[in-house]
């Protein structure tokens, strides 16, 4: 959050550097409690990691199936990741579906959009 632990960010980073965590960055959603908060852009923290770490490269190979986009920094076992909702417009390429807490299936969280789970199983058509 910008303006409350941005200075948080390389600590994070060092994570990745025993080989114990991958990190991954992810911009803040203004939807819900995020719409109340400043969000820091993933360039902004990709700018700032790179002034950290100089020879911070894009990892060439593609990991997972997901939206993140890695960098590794040498002398780190593993990679840190970006996931860009707001800054990376990913949209075209998102093979997420979430479930909300109360059963609703969505395709996106930006999105009031949504197919109720609950009521498809109750509905008792499991074909």
């Amino acid at each position: 959050l910008g303006g409350v632990n941005a200075d948080e960010i390389p600590a994070l980073a060092q994570l990745a550097q025993d080989g114990k965590y991958e990190v991954r960055f992810i911009e803040l959603m203004p939807i819900g409690e995020g719409k109340s908060h400043k969000g820091i852009a993933n360039k902004d923290i990709l700018d700032a990691l790179c002034k950290l770490y100089p020879e911070l490269q894009p990892v060439q190979k593609r990991k997972g199936n997901g939206p993140a986009i890695y960098y590794e920094i040498p002398g780190f076992r593993k990679n840190v990741g970006f996931i860009s909702p707001v800054h990376g417009k990913f949209c075209a390429a998102c093979n997420r579906i979430r479930m909300t807490a109360d059963g609703h299936f969505k395709p996106c969280l930006c999105y009031g959009e949504s197919i109720d789970g609950r009521e498809i199983l109750r509905a008792g058509n499991h074909e």
